[in-house]
């Protein structure tokens, strides 16, 4: 009985999945292979954090020193790049002003004179950018030039090439599974119903790239 029963239950089934449309199945396999692919990127991403968790909390900490390390710098800096957008913003509403009186200007005069003031403002507007940039680089240089700094900064940079090496390592151990799924979902585009173009199913596989585990 129990194998009849069985046998019964896979028949319907298969009969149930024969019945459904070219656009459910579709969608049934796609919302698996993107499921399956974001599984797998969290399996990989979770690995990597593991194996890298000593090393990421070396990085946090030198990270955490370095802008210790520069914030008085850092705050001069942030002065200097305030201080240009403000230098901008002036005089981009003096130019603006100049604009509206150029279209008000009657005669060749009054248009030579107006274009004048306006070429005038933008040299000026230029070269009080090159005044401040100039001391954003020195500050930046001066900070960077830091033996601490210079140091603590080496450190970081060996331990993000560290970090990137083990990090490639370990998503080359699923190479072969991220490819197989990327290859899939390629299959399913190729193959996808023209009939999925209509707004309820787009709006069906839209929910599915926001949420395929859902």
């Amino acid at each position: 009985m129990k194998n009849i029963y069985f046998i019964l239950v896979l028949f319907i089934a298969t009969v149930l999945f024969s019945c459904s449309s070219p656009e459910e199945k579709w969608i049934t396999d796609y919302k698996q292979v993107k499921c399956d692919s974001v599984k797998l990127s969290e399996k990989v991403e979770e690995e990597i954090k593991k194996d890298l968790k000593d090393t990421l909390t070396a990085k946090e900490t030198l990270e955490k020193d370095l802008k210790m390390l520069t914030a008085a710098e850092e705050k001069k800096i942030a002065g200097f790049n305030d201080a240009l957008k403000k230098s901008d913003a002036d005089f981009d509403k003096k130019i603006e002003e100049e604009k509206a009186e150029l279209k008000k200007a009657k005669g060749k005069e009054e248009e030579k004179a107006a274009n004048k003031k306006i070429e005038t403002l933008q040299f000026q507007k230029s070269e009080a950018g090159k005044d401040i940039g100039q001391k954003i680089f020195v500050a930046k240089n001066e900070m960077n030039r830091k033996p601490a700094v210079k140091s603590i900064k080496e450190e970081i940079k060996s331990k993000d090439k560290f970090l990137k090496e083990k990090t490639e390592e370990r998503r080359g151990k699923y190479k072969g599974e991220i490819k197989r799924l990327q290859n899939k979902l390629l299959e399913l585009q190729k193959d996808k119903p023209k009939k999925l173009e209509e707004e309820a199913f787009k709006k069906q596989i839209e929910a599915i790239d926001k949420a395929p585990c859902n």
